[in-house]
C-alpha cells in the first residue's frame, strides 16, 4: 500500500470534524465538497458525508463517560452475523450506528475513519458492510484499538485498513 500523506490528512481532518458537531454544516467542512451531509444525533455520533463519487462515514471517539465504559467492556463475545469474537464494547457501539445508517451506494466509493473508539468501531463497520455485500474503499483509523482475535483478523484480512498510531 502507498501512504498518500494528502489523503492521510483529509481523513485525520474528517475523524476529527465528527468532534464538533454543534457546529453549522457550513463552517464545519469548509474546504471540503459534499452534497449530503447526515449528521446522526446518535449516543455514539457519527456522520455520513457524500458526493457523486464518494460516501464517507466518520466516528466520534472517546468523548464522555458513557465512551469510557464501552472503552472498558473489552470482554471478547462472539457475532453471530460476522461469526467471529469483537471487543463487547466496540460492538456495542457499531451495531447502534450500523442500523441508522443511511443508505449505502455500492456505485460510490466507500471510505470509512475514525479515531480511537471511532477507530475501532469503523473497523467493525466495515466488516458490517463487507458482510452485505459493500466492499469498503479503504479504512483510514487514527489511534485505534484491537477490535478482534486472531480468527477475526485472518477473516477479514482482505479490508483495506491503514492504521495510523
Amino acid at each position: 500500500m502507498t501512504l498518500e500523506w494528502a489523503e492521510i490528512k483529509r481523513f485525520a481532518l474528517l475523524a476529527e470534524k465528527v468532534y464538533h458537531q454543534t457546529q453549522p454544516d457550513d463552517a464545519l467542512f469548509r474546504g471540503f465538497s459534499f452534497d449530503e451531509i447526515k449528521l446522526k444525533d446518535l449516543e455514539e455520533k457519527a456522520f455520513v458525508l457524500s458526493n457523486e463519487k464518494e460516501q464517507i462515514i466518520s466516528i466520534r471517539g472517546t468523548n464522555n463517560i458513557k465512551n469510557a465504559i464501552r472503552d472498558i467492556n473489552f470482554w471478547k463475545s462472539k457475532d453471530k452475523r460476522l461469526g467471529i469474537y469483537l471487543h463487547r464494547g466496540f460492538k456495542k457501539v457499531a451495531q447502534a450506528i450500523y442500523v441508522k445508517l443511511p443508505k449505502i451506494s455500492k456505485k460510490k466509493d466507500i471510505y470509512i475513519t475514525g479515531h480511537s473508539l471511532g477507530g475501532a468501531v469503523a473497523v467493525i463497520l466495515a466488516m458490517y458492510l463487507k458482510a452485505d455485500g459493500v466492499n469498503p474503499k479503504k479504512i483510514i483509523t487514527f489511534g485505534q484499538p484491537k477490535v478482534t482475535d486472531k480468527k477475526g483478523v485472518n477473516k477479514y484480512k482482505n479490508l483495506n485498513l491503514l492504521r495510523v498510531v
